[in-house]
């Protein structure tokens, strides 16, 4: 590259680089009375003598064809009750010495169409993996209706080695039709450790709480104040029928408890 020093002739500096751009309304009425956009040109310039010089610039670059390293089994996740998610987490390992992009897709289990189901979910669904890293892939299982759950989880890598095949993985799944579903906010009472461990469980004694246990949590200001949370139960099934609400422990209470459950 050669460098040299120069003067404006309007001796002053302009403030001006290759980006900028002006506002032509010489063709405006020929675009529907909007102006165009074209590069601003450059201020003249005189070259001042004797400041010319030569400067080497080194330029570093790697060509390589994108390589990745996964396994390809099928992800089969257990029999799921409707509204309930499961997750599975594998890697993804850019084994080439370039970046290596990519993006997931889920199909149908043909791989004629996209799946738009829903019913599986990929996080994150695409990005970027630097030379000799890897990135965690997460597939979540969501269903909220009993079908057939057969799908392929498709990455698209572009340049992929022509040694590898684009990266494919079997879907599949099981939706188990609950009596009813409780749709209750996520709580970490149990998972966090928030639970007094001495505290007595449903049954009347201190013991721990199956962990796939829902809790529904109230706030309060103060006692004697009526605090309420509402939540929504539904039935997805085709037959009617009746529900009582009954505390676990109704045997062993002698006197009515804090709580009131009510159906509206």
């Amino acid at each position: 590259a050669n460098l040299v020093h120069i003067n404006y002739k309007s001796g002053e500096a302009v403030d001006w680089d290759d980006r900028s751009t002006v506002m032509d309304y010489a063709g405006a009425a020929d675009n529907g009375g909007q102006p165009t956009t074209r590069p601003e040109p450059e201020p003249p310039v005189t070259e001042v003598a004797g400041t010319s010089k030569d400067m080497s610039l080194k330029v570093f670059a790697i060509a390589d064809n994108a390589r990745y390293e996964c396994d390809n089994k099928p992800i089969l996740f257990r029999p799921t009750m409707m509204f309930q998610t499961r997750s599975f987490t594998f890697p993804l390992k850019n084994t080439s010495s370039a970046r290596m992009d990519y993006r997931f897709i889920v199909t149908t289990a043909d791989e004629s169409r996209i799946d738009s189901s829903g019913l599986y979910s990929v996080s994150p669904e695409g990005g970027v993996i630097a030379p000799g890293e890897s990135a965690n892939i997460t597939v979540r299982f969501a269903p909220t209706e009993v079908e057939e759950c057969s799908r392929v989880l498709r990455c698209e890598v572009p340049h992929l080695d022509g040694s590898l095949q684009p990266l494919t993985r079997q879907l599949g799944g099981k939706v188990l039709r609950p009596w009813c579903h409780f749709d209750l906010p996520e709580s970490d009472y149990i998972s966090g450790g928030r639970r007094n461990p001495e505290m007595p469980g449903p049954s009347g004694i201190v013991e721990p709480l199956e962990p796939a246990t829902k809790v529904l949590e109230f706030e309060s200001l103060g006692v004697k104040v009526r605090n309420t949370v509402r939540f929504m139960v539904l039935n997805p099934t085709g037959i009617a029928y009746d529900f009582v609400w009954e505390p676990a422990n109704k045997a062993q209470l002698s006197v009515a408890g804090p709580l009131l459950c009510v159906t509206r």
